[in-house]
């Protein structure tokens, strides 16, 4: 089993310490905050440090932490061993630039502190600059995701923007939605099958060819009767005239 670093003691780090460590023959947790990184190391059973430029010997050094952080960590390192970081919208140039061996190893998933997710089931994107520190990589992520997959820096940055579209922005929404139902005393788990036969749909075909609602009807006078209802909401206001325009340009 190969022996890991992984640099950095927040959610994602903490996620890849775990599965990592019934796949690793000696792990190490290098964090800047002594306390983080021995709070972390006791739990996974590995070692830990907080220097870069005293690294133990390593097949691979996961850099995770935060996207603005990544080339100033990769250039403090010294080590022979396969770098990579876990950062979506970041390229393998940022790692490439300071270390003769780089790559990416990105779960394409949001991780919820305190909860281990479902390795098995999240796309594990992975990308190096050579043919074999990407199988390496392949190899490791089969270790404990049946979906990894080798996508380059440029797919990876659309799948990022596409995912904050998918997620975040969908979560946005709901957070509206259930904001506008407490006010009038109204449960937003009213809206759960709703949403879960939205997202099924949208999946077992194209999402635009399952569209729905006033805006795709054309009902004018619903429309105009929402925006009325949400006066005390100017921004919940022109966010939906314009997500309502966009839909109605679309199906013209």
């Amino acid at each position: 089993m190969p022996r890991i670093v992984i640099i950095g003691t927040g959610n994602v780090a903490s996620q890849f310490a775990r599965v990592l460590r019934s796949h690793s023959s000696e792990l190490t947790i290098v964090g800047r905050d002594i306390v983080k990184a021995s709070v972390l190391a006791t739990e996974v059973k590995a070692n830990h440090s907080t220097t870069l430029d005293q690294l133990p010997e390593s097949d691979f050094c996961i850099i995770a932490v935060s996207d603005d952080a990544i080339a100033e960590v990769a250039a403090s390192m010294q080590t022979t061993a396969l770098v990579v970081h876990t950062s979506g919208s970041v390229g393998i140039d940022v790692v490439s630039k300071s270390q003769s061996r780089s790559g990416v190893l990105y779960p394409l998933q949001t991780f919820t502190k305190g909860q281990s997710p479902d390795w098995r089931n999240i796309p594990l994107l992975v990308e190096a600059n050579n043919e074999s520190d990407e199988t390496l990589l392949l190899k490791l992520a089969e270790k404990f995701s049946d979906k990894p997959e080798v996508v380059s820096s440029t797919q990876r940055a659309e799948l990022h923007v596409a995912a904050v579209f998918a997620n975040n922005f969908t979560n946005y929404l709901l957070g509206i939605s259930t904001e506008l139902l407490g006010e009038h005393q109204l449960n937003h788990r009213l809206l759960q099958p709703l949403v879960q036969e939205t997202i099924q749909k949208a999946f077992d075909q194209h999402p635009f060819d399952v569209q729905t609602g006033p805006a795709k009807r054309g009902d004018e006078q619903t429309i105009e009767r929402h925006i009325n209802q949400l006066t005390n909401h100017p921004e919940y206001q022109e966010l939906y005239q314009l997500l309502s325009e966009q839909i109605k340009k679309r199906y013209e």
